[in-house]
C-alpha cells in the first residue's frame, strides 16, 4: 500500500471513531462554496469539532450535561465523561513534553506532537505545539486577531496587559495536518519505543488552522500569577450548528450572569492544557457583528487567582 494510500486509511479510520453533530456536514458544505476552504476537504468535520475539544480539553462523547451555551445559530452542549479524564501522570508526562518541545523552538515556530498513549485511548493523538510570538506594544496588541478580540475596561488590583498572542502555545490540528503526520509520527513512536515524539510543523497556516487559532491577551501581576483572555470564531450556517463536547469526570460547571449575558465558571483539577495541571475558566458566546459566534474564555492556571477577579474581567469586557 503507497503512502498516500496508507494516510487515507489511517485517516478514516480516526474519523470512524468519532461522533460529531450531524448539522456540521452542512457548515462544511457552505464553507466549501464560499471558497473559504484552498480547496474541497480542507475546512473538514474533524477541524471544527477538533476546534471544540481543544477548547474544553474533553474529547466528544455523549454522557452527563454539564452545561449549554447558546447563540442564534450556535448551541454548545458540555458533558463530563469519564472517558475524557486522563490519569495525572499522563496529564504530567505531557506537560513537560510540551515545554521540553517549545525549549527548540523558535517564537513563531510550531510543532506537531503525537502522544501513543492518547491513541491506544481512542483520543486525537496529535497535539499542535507552538512558541507564541509575544506582541508588546498596546497597538500590535490591539491588532490582535483583527480587533475582534475584546479588552476588559476593568481590571484586577496589581494586573497589567503583559503581552498579546495570536495563537495559543498547544492546542488540537486540523484535519489535513493530521492524515500529513499521523502515520509518520506513529511509525518514529513506534521505532524508538517513546510514548512522546513530534516533529517541526510547516510554516504555511491552512484554512482549518486559521479557525482553530485562539488569540489571546496575556495579563500579569507583580507575583506572576496570569489571567489570559481568549476567542475563538465558530462559522455559522442559516441552519443551526450544534457542538457536543466533553471534559473530565473533575471538571465542575456553575452558571453565572455577565452583565445579561449567561456563562459559566469552570474548574478543571486534573488537565495537561496548563503548568499547573488546573484551569479556572469562564466561557461565554457572543454573536458578532458579520453572524458568526465568537466563543470567549477569560482564564487562569493560578491558585492564586480568585473566581471574583476573573469575574469582574469577563463582566466588562468592551
Amino acid at each position: 500500500m503507497s503512502i498516500e494510500n496508507q494516510l487515507k486509511a489511517e485517516f478514516q479510520r480516526y474519523s470512524d471513531q468519532l461522533q460529531y453533530p450531524r448539522q456540521l456536514d452542512d457548515r462544511i458544505a457552505l464553507l466549501t462554496r464560499k471558497g473559504t476552504a484552498a480547496r474541497r476537504g480542507i475546512i473538514t468535520r474533524i477541524a471544527l469539532i477538533a476546534a471544540c475539544i481543544f477548547l474544553f480539553s474533553g474529547i466528544a462523547y455523549a454522557s452527563n450535561l454539564l452545561y449549554t451555551m447558546q447563540s442564534h445559530r450556535v448551541s454548545v452542549e458540555v458533558f463530563s465523561d469519564a472517558q475524557a479524564q486522563l490519569p495525572d501522570s499522563l496529564n504530567a508526562e505531557i506537560r513537560s513534553s510540551f515545554q521540553q518541545i517549545r525549549d527548540q523552538l523558535t517564537p513563531g515556530e510550531s510543532a506537531i506532537m503525537y502522544v501513543s498513549e492518547l491513541d491506544k485511548r481512542k483520543l486525537p493523538a496529535l497535539i499542535k505545539v507552538t512558541q507564541p510570538v509575544r506582541y508588546t506594544d498596546p497597538e500590535e496588541c490591539a491588532a490582535i486577531a483583527g480587533g475582534l478580540l475584546k479588552k476588559p475596561a476593568v481590571l484586577p488590583q496589581d494586573y497589567v496587559l503583559a503581552w498579546g498572542e495570536k495563537e495559543a502555545s498547544s492546542g488540537m490540528i486540523d484535519a489535513h495536518t493530521y492524515t500529513r503526520y499521523k502515520s509518520l509520527l506513529e511509525k518514529q513512536a513506534a521505532d524508538t519505543k517513546q510514548n512522546v515524539v513530534w516533529q517541526r510543523a510547516a510554516q504555511s497556516v491552512s484554512a482549518s488552522e486559521a479557525v482553530m487559532s485562539r488569540p489571546g491577551l496575556i495579563y500579569v501581576n507583580s507575583n506572576q500569577d496570569r489571567i489570559e483572555i481568549r476567542f475563538q470564531v465558530m462559522p455559522t450556517s442559516n441552519s443551526q450548528v450544534g457542538l457536543k463536547i466533553s471534559t473530565g469526570t473533575s471538571t465542575t460547571a456553575e452558571k453565572i450572569d455577565l452583565s445579561g449575558k449567561t456563562g459559566f465558571y469552570t474548574r478543571n483539577n486534573s488537565t495537561f492544557l496548563s503548568d499547573t495541571g488546573k484551569l479556572d475558566t469562564i466561557s461565554w458566546v457572543e454573536e458578532l457583528s458579520d453572524g458568526q459566534t465568537a466563543l470567549y474564555e477569560v482564564s487562569t492556571s493560578s491558585s492564586n487567582v480568585s473566581k471574583a477577579e476573573l469575574l469582574l474581567i469577563a463582566d466588562h469586557m468592551k
